[in-house]
């Protein structure tokens, strides 16, 4: 009788070790898949982030995201050293310029074969047309759009009622800013500056855009730059436009303002109204429309003004990558598609206030009646279908542009050594692309 309960004891208890062992690694196979997505810089796309997330964590167990990069988010300087550390996170975030060279470099994966085994009711084919050619490069796709960056004009309503001045009109030029703008500015006797400006200095490259406008380009190829073309006719006469809004006083001098806060574009156009115009584009839009509440004041968007050429806007579109050897590549896309979904693409609508979504349905169903500010906000929509990229050249030798272009405004360098500066800028970018591994 003992032997027998001694083996009856033995086999439960046995039983029970193998139960608990197989119980285990059930709760053990069955625990989420980590991805961590980067976590925006920006207040408005963090919320959105966490609110999107939060609904996918609900919604399935199998994943779960979590962001990255503390409560200030991560930069693209800090993103750079991740991924040399081998630190990353699976999801990052980027313009084009900084995605499409870092996946020169190999760092990150090739989505092409994962977007093309999608099936018709994927989220991504109810995309823009257009969206795709911002992350495509040697024939591959590297990243995801998260939003549209679509230029516009952004004028200040109270100071045009105040000079008398009609607002801007579909059609309208180049030849008729710089007219407005010089009836727009506001001079107080004794006062060397005007108390208002009729236009803002350009802030980022939103100039860009103008050489299209009269014809002319800088680069042979956006995507893949290989020539500088700079040293025409019809890129020297959109250098002139702004050049005599300076001298004639109706344009701040390059420097007047700082980009951001309260000197950016949206405080001074359509907050402070100390700038009667400004280039801007959709993501603007996420501050204007707090300083127009916080100051009181009505602002309005309008077309780009159009050169011989048209009016081409630059589209800026920041965009997810998934980073090579992060691993679990499969379950990082599928974030990447609920991110680009409609739930996602619903509450970027309530969190991110103005911002160009790439998901059609949500901007035509949604986006157009909850954003009722500001009043022309269709044009930014109208802009989209021709908009275009700036070129793939890193911005540090962008920027060698911007400052042959801004001393040319100021009359500091000739118009010739402006062009020249423009070429080793540009030249520069060349052969620092060239030297990047393309895969």
């Amino acid at each position: 009788m003992t032997g027998k309960a001694s083996v009856g004891h033995g086999v439960c208890a046995t039983v029970l070790m193998v139960a608990l062992v197989f119980g285990l690694f059930s709760v053990a196979s069955a625990a989420p898949i980590v991805i961590q997505m980067a976590r925006s810089i920006r207040v408005a796309d963090a919320a959105w982030q966490e609110a999107v997330v939060e609904a996918f964590n609900q919604e399935q167990d199998r994943i779960r995201v979590e962001l990255f990069g503390g409560a200030e988010g991560l930069s693209h300087g800090k993103t750079l050293v991740l991924i040399l550390a081998g630190e990353a996170p699976h999801i990052i975030y980027q313009d084009p310029n900084n995605l499409l060279n870092i996946a020169r470099q190999g760092a990150l994966v090739d989505l092409t074969p994962l977007l093309d085994r999608e099936p018709p009711d994927s989220p991504f084919n109810d995309f823009f047309e257009n969206t795709w050619q911002f992350y495509t490069l040697s024939g591959r796709i590297w990243a995801v759009a998260m939003d549209f960056q679509t230029q516009a004009l952004m004028y200040n309503v109270d100071a045009f009622r105040e000079a008398g001045q009609a607002e801007p009109e579909p059609g309208w030029t180049w030849a008729d800013l710089t007219q407005m703008a010089k009836k727009l500015t506001k001079r107080v006797a004794g006062q060397a500056d005007p108390v208002r400006w009729g236009m803002r200095e350009p802030e980022w490259y939103h100039y860009w855009s103008t050489f299209w406008h009269f014809g002319g380009a800088l680069v042979d190829n956006w995507a893949n730059p290989q020539a500088f073309t700079g040293d025409t006719e019809e890129v020297r006469q959109a250098l002139r436009v702004y050049q005599e809004l300076v001298r004639s006083g109706s344009m701040s001098p390059p420097g007047t303002y700082k980009a951001g806060g309260m000197t950016g574009t949206s405080a001074t156009v359509a907050g402070r109204g100390v700038c009667a115009m400004g280039l801007a584009n959709s993501l603007y839009m996420q501050s204007a429309i707090p300083y127009g509440i916080e100051f009181d004041t009505e602002w309005n968007v309008a077309p780009l003004p159009s050169g011989p050429a048209g009016n081409t806007a630059i589209t800026n579109a920041l965009g997810w990558a998934i980073v090579e050897g992060t691993g679990n590549t499969e379950e990082a896309f599928d974030v990447l598609r609920y991110f680009s979904g409609p739930t996602a693409m619903e509450l970027a609508v309530q969190h991110r206030r103005g911002a160009v979504l790439p998901h059609r349905p949500t901007m035509l169903r949604t986006w157009m009646r909850v954003n009722t500010v500001p009043r022309n906000r269709g044009v930014l929509l109208d802009a989209l279908p021709t908009s275009r990229p700036l070129p793939l050249i890193a911005d540090s030798y962008k920027s060698i542009v911007s400052r042959a272009a801004f001393d040319y405004w100021k009359d500091l360098i000739s118009e010739n050594q402006a062009i020249e500066n423009m070429r080793l800028g540009i030249m520069n970018g060349i052969e620092a692309n060239r030297s990047m591994k393309i895969q």
